[in-house]
């Protein structure tokens, strides 16, 4: 085994005097997790917002459809899509590898950052043909005539499922950690 897998597996013992830097550097990064964590939350929040508020103003034009039709039209459509680009930049529009690394690897930090950005708006997609397309934009290859009950995903792009699956709630699949 080569010096710098060794290292990258965490296999070669941290020296003393360098443990403080890396634990300072893990603690950075998850400073700017959370910054952008909440940076997208904040976003979506607002636009729905924007939303919401175009349905009171659509209100005396028309009516209750407006109450009806816009949030249907517009949230769940914009939720979705905008949930499965998030997940797509947490992991830097590049698919998932495995890697074996110590928790003071910025390997380890970037699919930590994924795992803590994941797309969680298709959830109420569970039970109906539209979660497979879901999956499907999050890079799970499918086979034909799954049911989805409520499976998750951990490494979505590391995942194939075959024809004729049945994933039950609260299940999950995880290629790795």
């Amino acid at each position: 085994m080569t010096l710098a897998l060794r290292e990258s597996a965490g296999l070669l013992k941290i020296p003393p005097l360098e443990l403080p830097r890396r634990l300072a550097a893990k603690n950075r990064h998850n400073l700017a997790t959370i910054g952008l964590h909440l940076l997208s939350r904040w976003f979506h929040a607002f636009v729905l917002t924007v939303i919401l508020t175009s349905v009171v103003n659509l209100q005396h034009l028309l009516g209750t459809w407006a109450v009806a039709l816009v949030p249907t039209l517009f949230i769940l459509p914009f939720t979705i899509l905008y949930s499965v680009l998030m997940e797509h930049a947490a992991r830097g529009f590049r698919p998932m590898r495995p890697t074996y690394c110590s928790i003071y690897h910025p390997d380890f930090w970037r699919v930590e950052r994924f795992f803590k950005n994941t797309a969680e708006a298709h959830l109420v997609l569970n039970g109906t043909p539209f979660k497979s397309v879901i999956w499907r934009l999050l890079g799970v290859r499918l086979g034909r005539r799954l049911y989805d009950d409520g499976c998750g995903f951990a490494e979505k792009d590391m995942v194939t499922i075959g024809d004729d699956v049945n994933l039950n709630a609260g299940s999950n699949i995880q290629c790795h950690s």
